[in-house]
């Protein structure tokens, strides 16, 4: 079988495994040390040996490196093959290209066949991995392919082939050259499995596709299936598990759904795919959900596993209205909160405006918020508007985990009446939830909220936000940025 991926690999001094001699321009080389995705960090990469196997990914990768030199008389590679295991499904397999002077890994197309018209018959136990270059590159280039493959195989040694212009090179310079997957003597089992969520009118249904796979020579008999999910049973509630094929059975407990069954034969190459689904009916509070499922495959001599994990985010949120005057000042602010242990989150929220009659006003900042006329025309800043309503759209507010986030609308009192009392009146309208396809949103409340700003010949705000200290005076100093205000907590 071929090297765990965790054992160290020195790139220096450079070895290789195999480097056959030139053929028509043409060199293939399999170096000893091979560049592959780190499994625990997205976007890093490791030095591990080629080929290796990566327990944590569950998949083996193999590297080959061809190189074109550029004499008058060389033709570029139209495609390469590489021998491997026959049953060692498409699915299963990702091949990448790194061309000379790219910097990342491409992955490309490529077939699997027992026969192929260019590269002919495979040997008994092999089939042909066929890469097509479609002109991606011609000559004077080094060009690496890595192929990654689910599961573990016994490590063999076969040629490489290369159609260049009319002609196919075989490159066999050594017995022990060129490293590829076999397939084990003996029935071996492979478990590949998929997980993810769905959510639709905020209900979020669980979904897996597990394929059990014979990747060995011999068949398996009487392959049994066990597939266990585990659950928060204090706060999460399940409905109805669904499971294919169907005659598998389905045990539910508190916190734990247990899957079994017997899968029956499977024949070398063979496949049988268990799928099932798990609809999430309520949460009892807002968090941060794992579900775990770990799936066990067994037959004599042989088991195999898989496992994955899913994260359901649940979020609930409050909403408040406060307003701050200082002289002709004013301040309307939402504060939009998490609740509880919600993670973080995106909201849009609308809000309106109401001047009355005989009170003018000129809006000074919006916060970054759309604002319009009923009609859906803009409303200038620095003018004077009287008896009208402003309606404030704002299309993106994040929520922090644990914390709040606001808006402020700010104006200034240009005229007012002496009597009647008359009230400026900000309401937040409705708040729409930004993460629908991601989370599960619990609710707001409360909405509709308002606060109002009461002008007869001076302004006094009706619900004023909460101030610093309670020898705070009663007007609030109003900056330019009311965050800052002295008087106004930072959390608020």
């Amino acid at each position: 079988m071929a090297d765990l991926c965790s054992r160290p690999c020195a790139c220096v001094p450079h070895e290789n495994i195999c480097c056959c001699p030139p053929k028509n321009g043409i060199t293939v080389i399999q170096p000893a040390c091979q560049v592959i995705p780190d499994p625990q960090v997205a976007g890093k990469t490791v030095v591990a040996a080629n080929p290796c196997f990566c327990e944590l990914a569950g998949q083996s990768y193999w590297t080959y490196k061809f190189t074109t030199d550029c004499e008058q008389n060389t033709k570029g590679i139209s495609s390469i093959a590489i021998l491997v295991c026959e049953t060692i499904l498409a699915e299963h397999v990702v091949v990448e290209e790194l061309i000379d002077g790219c910097d990342t890994f491409s992955v490309v197309p490529f077939t699997l066949s027992k026969t192929d018209p260019i590269y002919g018959t495979a040997p008994a136990g092999f089939q042909i991995l066929k890469v097509e270059t479609a002109d991606r590159f011609d000559v004077g280039v080094t060009v690496v392919y890595r192929v990654q493959i689910k599961g573990n195989f016994p490590v063999t040694s076969q040629p490489v082939k290369v159609k260049a212009g009319p002609k196919v090179l075989t490159f066999d310079c050594e017995e022990d050259c060129y490293l590829v997957p076999a397939c084990p003597a003996v029935g071996k089992l492979l478990v590949v499995k998929e997980c993810s969520e769905v959510i639709v009118d905020n209900k979020v249904t669980l979904f897996y596709s597990v394929d059990v796979t014979n990747i060995g020579n011999a068949p398996l008999s009487a392959v049994s299936y066990n597939e266990q999910v585990i659950y928060d049973p204090a706060n999460l509630t399940i409905g109805p598990v669904t499971v294919d094929p169907p005659t598998l059975s389905v045990d539910t407990t508190p916190g734990r759904i247990i899957i079994s069954g017997n899968l029956g034969a499977i024949d070398p190459g063979g496949l049988v795919r268990v799928t099932y689904q798990v609809p999430i009916l309520t949460f009892a509070v807002p968090g941060f959900y794992l579900i775990t499922s770990n799936t066990v495959a067994t037959a004599p001599e042989t088991e195999a596993m898989a496992s994955c994990v899913l994260n359901l985010d649940a979020v609930q949120l409050t909403a408040d209205k406060c307003c701050a005057v200082d002289g002709n000042r004013g301040v309307f602010r939402i504060t939009i909160a998490s609740v509880g242990a919600s993670p973080q989150t995106e909201v849009a929220f609308l809000e309106s405006v109401f001047v009355p009659a005989g009170v003018t006003v000129q809006f000074t900042d919006f916060d970054g918020c759309v604002a319009t006329f009923p009609d859906g025309s803009p409303v200038p800043l620095n003018t004077n508007l009287t008896n009208t309503i402003v309606n404030v759209w704002c299309p993106s507010l994040t929520v922090p985990a644990g914390g709040s986030a606001q808006k402020n609308i700010r104006f200034l009192a240009v005229t007012t009446v002496i009597q009647p009392t008359e009230a400026i009146v900000n309401t937040l309208v409705e708040v729409d939830f930004l993460n629908g396809d991601e989370q599960i949103f619990l609710g707001i409340a409360p909405v509709p909220v308002s606060a109002s700003v009461a002008v007869t010949g001076s302004m006094e705000c009706l619900k004023p936000c909460a101030l610093a200290a309670a020898s705070a005076p009663a007007a609030i100093e109003i900056g330019s940025d009311l965050k800052n205000s002295k008087t106004l907590t930072d959390k608020e």
